[in-house]
């Protein structure tokens, strides 16, 4: 979705807040798999359901509150 025709036009990115989300969604997965010591290429959908588990308990270091369902469902979306 970040990299349709639509998304980059006359030598700029168009959609850069959902490019910058999908980049911070990763970048905190990537955080994740990290933690649980597990090389990347051993993540499996299992990790994948347990990191958006743990973000229905987890607080936002951005809002300082439960992350949104919102942002729960972008994640998946953006792991998926």
């Amino acid at each position: 979705r970040y990299t349709a025709p639509a998304a980059f036009g006359s030598g700029r990115w168009t959609k850069f807040n959902s490019a910058s989300a999908a980049a911070n969604d990763l970048r905190d997965w990537w955080e994740f798999v990290r933690v649980s010591g597990r090389p990347w290429y051993e993540a499996t959908q299992e990790m994948i359901d347990g990191y958006l588990m743990s973000m229905r308990v987890g607080i936002s270091a951005a809002t300082k509150d439960f992350y949104s369902p919102e942002t729960i469902k972008r994640r998946k979306s953006t792991l998926s």
